[in-house]
């Protein structure tokens, strides 16, 4: 019987359900691709945009300057080779060729899709080029098409900022910044689609100063259903950023052992109340100091009822109440790795005693 050649209909089908890096492969092998490929819907689970490269899912784009062209990408997929000297280049290269690998766990591990030749090369200058072909390669895969790219996972870093293409628009579920947040959130609203708002979660990282409410203040942090707060610097007073984040649910990384903060967040939510299901977690390195918690909670306030590894406080002014648990961390790396959950729930609610 005789096949028929592959119908349009079918042909979009197909690269519709094709993961993103093997439909950006099939368009640059198949240029007549590259335009109904930009007019199907793309989904991509992880996207992380560092310093020198790019992960989209499990593969990464990687920027490197050679000599050789084609004939070094051979030869590095049977070696490695050192990296680049302290002024960006070994001392032997005169004439490079910058170019765009992919990296992938199975041999061949570089495949080169892009080779730009340039006649002079110093430091100063390759950090431009580097830029610019970051941007070109943005440019090539995501920008010109007809509906926005939807992202799982969005990782940006503030010392690799990509230049915004005009018509490119991201539908984000999650965002991960590494930087002061404010910068990133300002440079990302452009391409932020509406209707992926409010995010579902944001996650925030490597602060460049002391930690502050200030850093939370954009929308896309401020109005995200889930809050995640990496580590900040010792010494820092995270205090006022604990009592005024609005946030429906906050995590924060394991840290000091802030016996103070965490009663004074207690007891900040009792008097001012929070919206039924607001959920704030801390991560403890010692089950004690939970414990020790919960037990200044049930001394400090009338009609607190013990349960089992928690503890209620009646909030009747709000028709609600607070609920203090111990937890032990799931998949912990010790087993003093626990957590102290905050919880409003409704009046009615019951626990186990």
């Amino acid at each position: 019987m005789d096949s028929k050649p592959l119908g349009y209909d079918s042909l979009r089908i197909l690269l519709q359900y094709l993961d993103a890096n093997e439909r950006f492969y099939l368009a640059h092998r198949a240029p007549s691709l590259q335009k109904i490929e930009k007019t199907i819907p793309l989904k991509i689970h992880y996207l992380s945009f560092g310093y020198d490269s790019f992960i989209i899912n499990k593969t990464e784009y990687q920027f490197d300057y050679s000599q050789g062209g084609p004939h070094y990408i051979k030869c590095s997929n049977a070696t490695f080779f050192p990296g680049l000297g302290k002024n960006g280049f070994e001392e032997f290269w005169s004439s490079m060729i910058p170019k765009v690998s992919i990296v992938k766990r199975h041999q061949p591990r570089f495949i080169c899709i892009k080779n730009i030749p340039i006649e002079e090369a110093s430091a100063p200058k390759s950090r431009n080029i580097h830029h610019q072909n970051f941007d070109r390669l943005v440019k090539i895969l995501f920008s010109e098409r007809r509906y926005p790219i939807s992202i799982e996972t969005f990782s940006v870093d503030e010392r690799n900022i990509f230049q915004v293409q005009n018509g490119l628009k991201f539908k984000i579920r999650k965002l991960l910044t590494n930087g002061n947040p404010t910068v990133l959130c300002n440079h990302l609203n452009p391409i932020i689609d509406p209707s992926c708002l409010p995010l579902e979660g944001v996650y925030v990282k490597n602060y460049p100063d002391r930690i502050s409410i200030e850093l939370f203040q954009h929308q896309l942090i401020r109005e995200a259903k889930r809050l995640f707060i990496g580590q900040y610097s010792r010494g820092d007073d995270p205090l006022p950023v604990f009592l005024h984040l609005k946030n429906m649910f906050v995590e924060k990384d394991r840290d000091d052992q802030l016996f103070d903060e965490y009663n004074a967040v207690i007891n900040f939510w009792v008097h001012n109340g929070r919206p039924i299901g607001s959920t704030f977690i801390f991560h403890c390195y010692i089950k004690q100091t939970v414990l020790d918690v919960m037990d200044q909670v049930e001394e400090d306030h009338n009609g607190a009822v013990r349960g089992n590894e928690c503890i209620t406080v009646p909030m009747s002014s709000f028709f609600s109440q607070l609920r203090v648990s111990c937890k032990p961390k799931k998949n912990r790396n010790t087993p003093d790795d626990w957590i102290l959950e905050l919880k409003i729930v409704p009046l009615n609610d019951q626990i186990a005693h």
